[in-house]
């Protein structure tokens, strides 16, 4: 059993020793590629391993328009390997009016073309024309961009000025009570351009902003002109007991009332409640109804004072003071009509 582990385990060994040694073997053997490029070609021989390695050892540059018939750098390089290459070419582009030179890869077609030109300036790109056209190096191509573009614009808007009338103020003044704020409009548009040519505009946004009026009040409050004071009446002089004719009286009275009148006597020299001593033209009241010191006019009797007062003298009543006992009697008890004088 040992015998048998010992010889399987040196038999392993020396395959794997072989294996080595026909890799290495192979990889010091060269390799002839041959390159297609233009109609023309090249033999190398190389130990380059990959494709990648052998592009570059022979200076072999591959664009991102040219073609090769084994792109991938990770290729291996096998004996007698074959490969093409055709290199892109530039076409001839009017974009908006300017020319310019775009490189295509081989057998490019007119929508090749514009999926480049879109890619390169980021913008789209339009064509009249049929897109499948195969291009070649005498190609002239006219395009146009179809872009947008964004435009805001900003306009004041004046305020009004309002007047308003106001008592508050007098006639001549004016007092500003609000200051006016212009408003404003703005405006976002969203423009589409074919190459320099505007082809639409829209608006797509507004901000407006209402403009504050200047309000102004204006005085209509006459001044006060202080007037004139008015003379003050002259003075009635008049004598107790004196009469006048009452159909025009030359005297002003704020009242005229009818009265129960009465006459008394007393002897010279008495005084009277509000201690003047009688007399004639002075007479009793209710000072609750015409209160003592009040200027009267008694009918038939003349001008008069309340002076006094007495115990059944109460309401609309009033006694005459006459100097002799006869003349109280002759005058009874009657109505007369008094006028409380001002």
């Amino acid at each position: 059993m040992r015998k048998f582990g010992l010889l399987a385990l040196v038999a392993m060994v020396a395959l794997v020793f072989g294996s080595l040694s026909a890799y290495a073997a192979n990889a010091a053997r060269s390799n002839t590629v041959r390159v297609f490029e233009n109609n023309r070609t090249a033999v190398h021989q190389t130990y380059a391993r990959t494709l990648g390695e052998f592009l570059e050892e022979i200076g072999l540059e591959i664009g991102p328009n040219d073609y090769i018939s084994h792109r991938h750098p990770s290729v291996r390089i096998e004996n007698h390997l074959a490969l093409t290459v055709i290199r892109g070419f530039y076409v001839d582009v009017v974009i908006d009016g300017e020319l310019e030179q775009v490189n295509v890869p081989p057998e490019a077609t007119v929508e090749i073309l514009l999926e480049i030109l879109q890619a390169e300036i980021d913008v789209e790109v339009l064509f009249e024309g049929d897109l499948d056209k195969v291009l070649d190096e005498d190609s002239l191509i006219e395009v146009f961009t179809r872009r947008t573009e964004f435009e805001t614009t900003n306009a004041e808007i004046p305020y009004q000025t309002e007047r308003v009338y106001s008592y508050a103020l007098y006639v001549g003044e004016e007092e500003i009570t609000q200051e006016g704020t212009r408003g404003e409009l703005w405006r976002k548009y969203e423009i589409i351009f074919i190459g320099d040519e505007e082809e639409s505009r829209e608006r797509i946004d507004e901000l407006f902003t209402e403009p504050i009026p200047r309000i102004i009040q204006i005085g209509t409050r006459e001044p006060f002109v202080e007037p004139e004071p008015e003379p003050e009446p002259e003075a009635i002089v008049f004598e107790l007991g004196a009469l006048t004719d009452t159909s025009s009286p030359s005297f002003r009275y704020v009242r005229r009332v009818v009265m129960e009148a009465t006459a008394y006597t007393a002897r010279p020299g008495a005084r009277t409640a509000s201690g003047r001593p009688v007399e004639h033209g002075l007479v009793a009241v209710d000072p609750n109804v015409i209160p003592l010191g009040t200027l009267l006019y008694v009918e038939n009797y003349g001008f008069a004072l309340a002076a006094d007062t007495g115990g059944v003298i109460r309401g609309y009543k009033i006694d005459l003071f006459m100097y002799t006992r006869s003349e109280a009697l002759r005058f009874g008890r009657r109505n007369v009509v008094v006028f409380i004088l001002e």
